[in-house]
């Protein structure tokens, strides 16, 4: 009976978190696909927590990491955080090349299009190559900040950020 139940628990929460991502009112109106080796919803802070080898790819982006966590807000905008040692990220633009690279953090705003990337972070766009501790780009304004976290600190000093750009001859 037991097991019986914890089986019907298992199914419930994970119906629930299928019903969580790809709402597509929970989601901007952006369908999210998110594989990965457990997941885990908890009803009462609405938070979807995937982990292990987690894939999550969406029409705007694409991210690779160990972990993501999907928060519903109360009016409906989700938060996504993932985190990996590194994560890699793809931002796809309709008429650009793609921005993509690693961090250690990446926040997905899809409310903004903004997407917060922090730790090691490599960001890469055509020819131009940037290495920083943190990156704030909107991916339809093409907007791209350098040394602000996401929390609205500032690196440190000795984290300078360094753009290297491929000059064609």
């Amino acid at each position: 009976m037991k097991l019986r139940n914890r089986i019907r628990r298992s199914v419930i929460g994970l119906l629930a978190v299928c019903i969580t991502v790809w709402s597509g009112t929970l989601l901007a109106e952006d369908e999210v696909t998110i594989t990965a080796v457990t997941a885990t919803y908890d009803h009462d802070s609405a938070t979807t927590v995937f982990e292990g080898d987690v894939d999550l790819v969406s029409e705007d982006v694409k991210l690779a990491a160990d972990r993501v966590e999907i928060l519903t807000l109360e009016d409906g905008v989700n938060k996504i955080t993932a985190t990996g040692n590194p994560l890699e990220f793809l931002v796809m633009e309709s008429d650009e090349e793609p921005a993509s690279g690693s961090a250690k953090r990446a926040v997905v705003h899809y409310s903004t299009d903004q997407i917060d990337l922090s730790g090691d972070v490599t960001f890469m766009q055509g020819d131009v190559v940037i290495n920083t501790q943190a990156v704030t780009y909107n991916w339809t304004t093409r907007e791209l900040q350098t040394s602000q976290l996401d929390d609205g600190s500032k690196t440190s000093s000795d984290d300078r950020t360094t753009i290297t750009i491929q000059v064609q001859n």
